[in-house]
């Protein structure tokens, strides 16, 4: 799950640009695709749309 998505009505607000497809790698988030900024730091700015629902809270607490 990598590159821009295109197809998504979706812009990154704070820079009009396409949205780049991402993987979380962190906390309770570990493996949940998004939607995000397609810019690198430190020009990437904080939007974020999920693309997967949230985890069940017993698989949340095991990544916390």
């Amino acid at each position: 799950y990598c590159g821009l998505e295109y197809r998504s009505k979706h812009r990154c607000p704070g820079h009009g640009l396409v949205p780049a497809r991402r993987v979380s790698w962190g906390g309770a988030s570990t493996g949940r695709r998004f939607l995000g900024c397609p810019l690198d730091l430190p020009q990437e700015c904080e939007w974020v749309v999920w693309v997967d629902p949230p985890p069940p809270l017993r698989v949340a607490l095991a990544f916390e």
